[in-house]
């Protein structure tokens, strides 16, 4: 004999609505499906659980005697649902994000995936796009915020933005035989797309820096060591965006996106997933 929880479930549901049409209408399911389910549970009973007597559909005296056991199989399933839920609720969302995202990006998530799943923590591992990637494959995140591959659909959209050039207001560009930069690593998409600019504008530049970290960067900015390029989001707002003086070449624009690991967290859902996206968006619409 098999009593399938699925089953059992459909079985209470008629008990507790008294007809196949309600009970459907609750499990959101089609009539001729409960109709199935209670022939399948009857089949593996041996016997029939309900009986007809005018328009009412009663319980015969072995559906009286399983409905006892199945609201205890029942209670005993959702008890373990819930133990197993709070074990996970120990075990933290993991989240991976670069360091010039952090701050823009980071907060406003944080806020969002607390809302959704507030009795479960937050690990933030901080790393480049490239190295948080391999990271999301072998499981070891769930969650990483990314720059988007290029001509790719990956991850969720967070944040459409653009490169800029940061300069300080006092920087001589005269003072210095070759322009100085600071950049992301070469990783970097502005990198890369800072150092192709000038050199199809055929200016001489050395790379003086290259670092992870948007503080230090911004710092040799701002004491005139060099210029830097990075997306807007993760500009200080003291600094020059791509002042006109220095006909600096443009940067091109990026998706920052969210992306989900190969074993995704049980309590963070796709409905729980789509509605930390929807709340994110409204914060950050809000912080704009």
């Amino acid at each position: 004999m098999s009593l399938e929880i699925d089953l059992l479930k459909t079985f209470l549901a008629v008990v507790d609505t008294g007809s196949f049409t309600r009970a459907a209408k609750h499990s959101f399911r089609t009539q001729s499906a409960i109709s199935m389910q209670m022939k399948r549970l009857e089949e593996h009973s041996g016997q029939p659980l309900f009986r007809k007597e005018g328009r009412d559909l009663v319980l015969t005296e072995a559906g009286k005697v399983l409905v006892g056991y199945a609201r205890r199989i029942m209670l005993l399933h959702d008890e373990a649902a819930v133990r197993l839920q709070q074990g996970w609720a120990d075990q933290p969302i993991r989240l991976g994000c670069p360091s010039d995202y952090m701050d823009m990006i980071c907060p406003s998530l944080i806020q969002a995936l607390r809302q959704q799943i507030p009795q479960v923590g937050i690990q933030i591992i901080t790393a480049n796009s490239p190295d948080l990637r391999p990271l999301l494959d072998q499981g070891e995140l769930e969650l990483a915020v990314l720059t988007r591959l290029p001509d790719t659909d990956e991850g969720h959209v967070l944040l459409h933005d653009e490169g800029v050039w940061l300069v300080a207001d006092h920087f001589d560009p005269a003072a210095h035989k070759h322009l100085p930069l600071a950049l992301y690593e070469p990783s970097c998409k502005f990198h890369t797309a800072a150092r192709d600019g000038l050199e199809k504008q055929g200016r001489a530049y050395e790379v003086i820096c290259t670092a992870s970290s948007p503080t230090l960067l911004a710092t040799l900015v701002r004491n005139g060591q060099a210029i830097s390029a990075m997306a807007r989001c993760s500009a200080p707002t003291d600094l020059l965006l791509s002042p006109q003086a220095l006909d600096l070449p443009p940067l091109p624009s990026t998706d920052i996106v969210l992306a989900t690991g190969a074993m995704p967290h049980p309590l963070l859902g796709a409905r729980q997933l789509q509605q930390l996206l929807t709340t994110f968006q409204q914060r950050i619409s809000t912080r704009g």
